[in-house]
């Protein structure tokens, strides 16, 4: 075969192949702009959402409130959708067509999380022997069995251990507060304070990293207590 049909095989192989890769990296270089166009998007949306909720709390009286922490979580979840409408150019569009596209929104706070998502109604309209039960969800607003969307119950940071005559409910926090309830044999356990490592004693003080602990009876946190004793 002569040199210039090994050249034409060649472009009729290469070409091909050529175009294909070309076409397929300009695509991934067009996906990864995509993405962190919408990550950054995304990103301003939940700081937004972030400050308002931080916003709404500092200037609170009751943001202690269990009632009143929810409502600052609503009112901060729907600045979220607006500055997400805002920044995809959807202006307009309400905050029930935009949570289609947001599988959940989850607050971490102190001692446990809120998660906004999608639920399934719940309703108990029978009663123990599957008779009708209270005919006032007949009249309710939301059907049993109905999908909503919404801001579920607290979800405390807590795990049960069980352990021979050990049966305790430890609420962990962000830092290290924690509270213990329970029973250890047959005393009853309800203490909190801070869990600390490289404790020591000697004598009646207690030492933390070599630092002296003092004992104040209107602060247990600082003291050193076993809940065994």
């Amino acid at each position: 075969m002569k040199i210039q049909g090994l050249a034409v095989l060649a472009i009729i192989l290469i070409l091909p192949m050529a175009i294909i890769l070309n076409s397929y990296s300009a695509n991934e270089i067009k996906t990864v702009d995509l993405q962190m166009n919408y990550d950054s998007r995304l990103k301003v949306a939940t700081y937004d959402g972030i400050k308002a909720f931080q916003m709404n709390m500092s200037n609170s009286m009751t943001s202690d409130f269990s009632d009143s922490k929810m409502r600052d979580i609503k009112a901060a979840i729907k600045t979220f959708y607006n500055s997400l409408a805002s920044q995809f150019s959807m202006t307009g569009y309400g905050e029930d067509v935009l949570q289609d596209y947001v599988p959940a929104i989850v607050y971490t706070l102190y001692d446990g999380y809120y998660i906004y998502s999608d639920y399934k109604n719940d309703l108990d309209v029978y009663g123990p022997n599957n008779e009708d039960g209270d005919r006032f969800y007949s009249d309710a607003t939301y059907k049993n069995g109905e999908d909503l969307y919404g801001l579920k119950p607290y979800v405390y940071y807590s795990c049960r251990y069980q352990n021979g005559n050990i049966d305790v409910v430890i609420t962990y926090s962000l830092d290290s507060y924690i509270t213990i309830q329970g029973t250890i044999g047959s005393k009853v356990v309800n203490e909190s304070g801070y869990l600390l490592s490289n404790v020591s004693v000697s004598g009646d003080d207690v030492y933390y990293r070599g630092i002296k602990i003092p004992e104040e009876e209107n602060k247990p946190g600082l003291r050193q207590r076993s809940i065994y004793a």
